[in-house]
């Protein structure tokens, strides 16, 4: 594997993190803004129903949320506007396919045909199957949550009978914003996981469709 990992090296660094179109400073400050005022939002709220500010703050976070989505909005409305205006057939093969084929062309390599792609792609299924120590852990964790998670729902129903109707109504609506704070948190731990449960996967999927599709050309030569 030593020439793959070499070639799989050189194609990371050189092609694949500059495959995509950078985000320019406007696109950055308005992105930074959304989330800067959502957060902001999100916690006057939680103080004021711990009662650690007065409800006149109530105003505030409304208009935040106001502004917030004001300027993801406006974001996206931007980016929408700029996207129809490239070709993106065009700037992948320019940036991507078109400098694997160089790669595979290359003399340290000389990969550029038929069972030499072949080889790459049999060695990029077999990265994707390997299963890392971290992945196993993983495994064991949803294991122990799907036992731990009918207990967690038998207890919460035996305290929820004892409360009144205005404490259940507080309280699912404190669980709700629980919920939708743990969703948050969710998306921006799905893709620190993945990292360590496949550092390479995205990397290693893209190099894999980017040779099938590169083998066909060489098949029609």
């Amino acid at each position: 594997m030593f020439y793959f990992d070499k070639f799989f090296y050189d194609f990371k660094k050189e092609i694949y993190k500059n495959r995509n179109r950078k985000m320019n400073i406007v696109d950055i400050l308005l992105l930074t803004i959304t989330i800067v005022l959502g957060l902001a939002a999100l916690i006057l709220f939680e103080l004021k129903s711990f009662k650690i500010i007065n409800t006149g703050v109530s105003i505030l976070v409304v208009f935040l949320l106001i502004f917030s989505e004001v300027f993801y909005v406006i974001l996206m409305i931007k980016i929408s506007k700029e996207n129809k205006k490239i070709d993106f057939l065009k700037l992948h093969k320019e940036n991507v396919t078109d400098k694997i084929i160089v790669l595979l062309k290359n003399k340290q390599y000389e990969f550029y045909n038929i069972e030499k792609v072949n080889w790459l792609i049999s060695c990029c299924n077999k990265k994707l199957n390997e299963k890392n120590d971290f992945n196993k852990c993983l495994s064991v964790l949803k294991t122990l949550g799907s036992w731990f998670l009918p207990l967690l729902t038998l207890a919460i129903g035996i305290v929820v009978q004892k409360f009144s109707n205005e404490e259940l109504i507080y309280y699912i609506a404190m669980i709700i914003i629980g919920f939708f704070i743990l969703f948050l948190f969710l998306i921006m731990l799905i893709p620190v996981i993945d990292y360590f449960n496949s550092p390479n996967k995205k990397c290693l999927e893209c190099l894999l469709g980017e040779l099938e599709f590169i083998k066909t050309n060489i098949s029609n030569i």
